[in-house]
């Protein structure tokens, strides 16, 4: 399995700890914007919001602990 970088992770995310809400501080693409939500709902997932980064899908509540 692959594994994060933090600092990388800390330069291409923001986290709010008060909302629980992920944010591109650099998008990974294009088709979204700096400050636009990370992540969404996989149908598969339960509910959780998960977010690809740096080729790695992961749980948003995963990458809060980091």
């Amino acid at each position: 399995m692959k594994r994060l970088n933090i600092a990388k992770l800390k330069e291409e995310l923001n986290y709010n700890p008060i909302t629980g809400v992920f944010t591109y501080a650099k998008p990974p693409n294009t088709k979204f914007k700096r400050g636009a939500r990370a992540g969404g709902k996989d149908p598969s997932s339960h509910g959780y919001i998960n977010i690809t980064t740096q080729g790695v899908c992961c749980s948003a509540h995963r990458l809060a602990w980091l």
